[in-house]
């Protein structure tokens, strides 16, 4: 394991004492420390503690050093922050907020031997933690005080926990209080051995939505799957597949988002490539569910792909699922504020199949008849061979040209067959296209 000196950035060599292990700098002649060996050794022997001075006698002068930012050695990111020391405002010294480590610069040894304290009072047993009878739902949790701590309820069962604890992560991150959690070199070495995630989060590609920080979790915590507008194939289905059966994870979220590109691209079929045709192809069944529905349709295309997905899930690990050893929950995170809400489960969506990305697909049907060319008067398709319009002598148009759609007068290209936003049809009536130029 290597350290490096808070002050001159130099290795610190490991040494031994007789209350623990003391990492000390050549250079400055600084120490570094357990808080409770510094503890014990002001309580028992000032004498050991008087004795780090002594290690380095040659050490550079240290005023070059003064007020400048200190870094923990152990945690990297962290910085020390002057606590009092051993107790006494007169006293304070560097301590690492995180993993509570002390920095004693060259001759604060000797000064905090000199101090006349008494030896600390045992610690006593924390209180116990009183739970309510009703668990707090997700909801009212991201509701308290953003000084509140999520708290584990053992009582619930184990996917509640981690679902709560999404939450509590994403209510943190929304309200600008992230702690940051699990992002250390401690961390790092104690998962490089192996993982334990607490549940799995299968979100969209967009660079706008990454999970690990939007739920304010650290390396380990959360096994990811991402893939643009969810549209979930063989492989993801596989990864999600081997954190359930061998990682254990009681919790699978599938999180969609505000303003979700690859659902718009497949609505407006845009998609030229052969793997956009195939997002599309597989985002159809909740695009088309959704032109059947009040409101704004990308929104609530969105969520039900969150929905569809979440019942492919349930269909794909049935067996995990069935004994209640895996949920499954969709959820749908809004750009602008940063929250995480739950997606209501639609009946209507439960047993709809949803097209395979790793297989071929036609184009996604909501556009309409495919033409090169269009009249944006009579809103009639033509092959790239005609330049105007044979009924009305209009000049023709391409497929991406906005036309106001009848009904809402939203735009839309003209090569769709329906309204983004309302579904109506937009060539139900040519009549009336001299209305709309």
């Amino acid at each position: 394991m290597i350290r490096s000196c808070p002050q001159c950035m130099l290795l610190l060599e490991k040494g031994e004492w007789p209350f623990g292990e003391v990492w000390s700098c050549r250079s400055c002649g600084g120490h570094w420390l357990g808080s409770a060996d510094v503890r014990t050794a002001l309580a028992q022997a000032k004498d050991a503690v008087r004795g780090l001075d002594s290690l380095y006698s040659t050490a550079a002068a240290v005023g070059m050093f003064a007020g400048l930012p200190l870094p923990c050695p152990v945690c990297t990111f962290k910085l020390l922050v002057d606590t009092p020391f051993p107790g006494d405002t007169d006293l304070p010294a560097p301590v690492c907020p995180q993993c509570a480590g002390v920095w004693l610069r060259a001759g604060e040894a000797e000064r905090l031997a000199s101090f006349d304290q008494a030896a600390p009072p045992a610690k006593s047993d924390p209180p116990p933690i009183i739970e309510a009878e009703t668990p707090a739902t997700p909801a009212e949790q991201m509701a308290e005080s953003s000084t509140a701590k999520y708290v584990p309820n053992p009582k619930l069962p184990k996917w509640q926990q981690a679902l709560d604890q999404l939450m509590a992560g994403n209510a943190r991150w929304a309200e600008g209080r992230c702690e940051n959690p699990h992002s250390d070199a401690m961390r790092r070495a104690d998962t490089a051995g192996g993982q334990a995630p607490f549940a799995a989060v299968v979100g969209c590609s967009d660079s706008r939505v990454p999970p690990e920080l939007l739920f304010d979790t650290g390396v380990g915590d959360i096994f990811v799957v991402r893939q643009a507008g969810n549209a979930v194939g063989n492989y993801a289905l596989d990864s999600l597949e081997y954190a359930v059966q061998m990682l254990n994870l009681p919790l699978i979220l599938v999180l969609a988002h505000e303003e979700c590109g690859a659902v718009v691209t497949a609505i407006e079929g845009n998609g030229r490539s052969e793997y956009l045709k195939k997002i599309g192809a597989s985002l159809a069944p909740a695009i088309e569910w959704a032109l059947t529905q009040p409101g704004d349709l990308i929104p609530t295309a969105v969520r039900a792909q969150a929905d569809l997905l979440a019942s492919k899930l349930e269909r794909f690990l049935d067996e995990w699922v069935t004994s209640e050893k895996v949920h499954v929950v969709p959820a749908y995170y809004h750009l602008k504020s940063g929250r995480v809400e739950l997606v209501e489960r639609n009946p209507e969506l439960a047993n709809a199949p949803i097209p395979d990305t790793d297989r071929p697909a036609e184009q996604f049907p909501v556009a309409a008849e495919a033409h090169e060319r269009w009249c944006p008067q009579c809103r009639r398709g033509y092959d790239k061979n005609v330049l105007s319009c044979p009924d009305c002598a209009a000049g023709l148009t391409v497929g991406t040209y906005r036309v106001a759609c009848i009904a809402c007068r939203t735009k839309n290209p003209i090569g769709l067959a329906r309204c983004t936003r309302c579904g109506a049809d937009l060539h139900m009536l040519m009549a009336v296209g001299e209305s709309l130029r």
